[in-house]
């Protein structure tokens, strides 16, 4: 059967009719996790009204729910989209990392990195699932910046030399040839 992709969509779908099919690409424990929606439908073309009240999320390990978008019904995009039957309709939510535990919050724990199954369905009609992991967070480097020691300043010593004022023959009270210590005088006068 030839499906037009253009058909335009005169009635609702009826439930049965949607599949909402998940998938996390690329998740990171303690952290917002993008989680993309694909929805479908048996029908030619129909209108569908995507709401938290229409479309349910979960997050399972095992047979451990760990997060519902039944706790946090604003996480889920309203409004109404054509479905077709040739081409699903990307829908994404972003789940917080948290576990909802019957509330939605930051208070409540963080899921862990692992390995896990999401699951998302019309709320009424058989959910289809995904697997997916969470990896640990990036460690961060931590840096110590670099603090110069600057070399200690050379202590100033001052030597004071003084150059000798040379003195007249007659000031100095020396006689002889007018040299100061040296020459004629007698020992000893210098």
């Amino acid at each position: 059967q030839i499906v037009d992709p253009n058909a335009i969509a005169t009635s609702s779908c009826p439930a049965a009719s949607v599949q909402v099919t998940p998938s996390i690409t690329k998740g990171v424990a303690g952290g917002a996790i993008t989680v993309d929606l694909a929805l479908s439908t048996s029908e030619t073309a129909c209108n569908f009204a995507v709401s938290g009240s229409s479309v349910a999320v979960a997050v399972m390990s095992g047979t451990n729910q760990l997060w519902t978008s039944q706790n946090c019904p604003n996480v889920v995009p309203a409004g109404t989209l054509t479905l077709r039957k040739s081409a699903p309709v990307d829908v994404s939510l972003t789940w917080d990392g948290h576990q909802s535990n019957g509330s939605c919050g930051a208070t409540n724990p963080w899921v862990g990195p692992g390995s896990y199954q999401v699951l998302a369905s019309v709320i009424g009609s058989t959910p289809t699932s995904a697997n997916f992991s969470l990896m640990f967070p990036a460690q961060q480097t931590i840096t110590k910046t670099a603090s110069p020691k600057l070399p200690k300043k050379a202590k100033a010593t001052a030597t004071a030399t003084t150059t000798p004022k040379k003195q007249k023959a007659s000031d100095a009270g020396v006689h002889g040839k007018g040299t100061s210590c040296g020459g004629d005088n007698a020992p000893g006068t210098c």
